[in-house]
């Protein structure tokens, strides 16, 4: 399936653009984040990251469909 992907903050950097489509034969975000993670170098745990689908938060088991829109968000430190 073909599944849009928008990259946030560190992610973005690692992957050198802010979005992309990707052929994805997977099922669940966490199988998409973890053939991303390991396609770029991801360091980040998925555990510590957050996902988003067409615009809604969602688990790591959501399971995805065609043309669906992935945003990928690393882990956020402030103070």
């Amino acid at each position: 399936m073909r599944i849009n992907v928008i990259y946030f903050a560190v992610f973005k950097d690692k992957a050198g653009l802010s979005s992309e489509v990707i052929d994805f034969d997977g099922k669940t975000t966490k199988q998409l984040f973890l053939y991303i993670s390991e396609r770029y170098q991801f360091l980040d745990s998925q555990a510590n990251c957050k996902v988003a689908v067409n615009n809604v938060l969602v688990d790591w088991d959501y399971n995805l469909s065609e043309k669906d829109e992935v945003l990928l968000f690393p882990p956020v430190a402030g103070g």
